[in-house]
């Protein structure tokens, strides 16, 4: 079921993008995911806190993990339009995308 799950938000997202960019609302759909994206990360933050509610923690952290690395390519296309220097970006994509696994080594190393 996971698998399958994975799969259709992935396909629903690129449909997405391609009739985003097909209609130029690119930049429009980039704000809304993101919105999206940051509703689902406090969502999941607050049902942790809650007991009872902990049985969705793990769909929404699942949703999360999947949705970062999309919202990370959202974030350099928004930063792109706005800078245009090159050797910035690429820094700044390496340092959002490699990030969280510097996080993951600390947090194993202490």
């Amino acid at each position: 079921m996971g698998f399958y799950f994975h799969f259709i938000i992935h396909i629903f997202l690129s449909i997405l993008l391609i009739f985003s960019w097909k209609y130029n609302l690119l930049i429009l759909f980039c704000i809304i995911l993101l919105f999206f994206y940051g509703f689902l990360f406090f969502a999941m933050l607050f049902v942790n806190q809650i007991y009872f509610l902990r049985k969705f923690d793990d769909f929404l952290e699942e949703i999360t993990t999947i949705y970062y690395f999309f919202c990370n390519l959202l974030i350099l296309f928004l930063i792109s339009k706005v800078i245009n220097n090159l050797f910035f970006l690429f820094f700044l994509a390496l340092l959002v995308n490699l990030g969280p696994l510097f996080i993951s080594l600390i947090r194993i190393i202490y």
